[in-house]
């Protein structure tokens, strides 16, 4: 999973030279124009790479992802790319 945020123009950019490379499958599902950027509040503030290991380090923890995506107030996105509603551990 892939969030990018910016100007529009910026974005466009970034996902024209990202379909570019060699993918096996690579699509949009979300994509969401907020006018100015600077008006807006950025839910990412840098770069990461982010990995959300099961105890055991074979398998993602979907459970960790979806926390996260709760923390940037971002939890409808988990239903958007897995089909299924997260569920809260609080």
């Amino acid at each position: 999973i892939i969030c990018v945020e910016g100007q529009e123009s910026d974005v466009d950019e970034y996902w024209t030279r990202l379909r570019n490379l060699t993918w096996k499958k690579l699509q949009i599902k979300e994509k969401e124009s907020l006018g100015d950027i600077e008006d807006n509040r950025l839910c990412f503030n840098q770069f990461q790479e982010l990995a959300f290991l099961h105890d055991n380090h074979t398998k993602q923890d979907l459970g960790q992802f979806y926390q996260y995506l709760q923390d940037k107030q971002l939890e409808r996105m988990f239903n958007l790319f897995f089909g299924f509603h997260g569920i809260d551990k609080k």
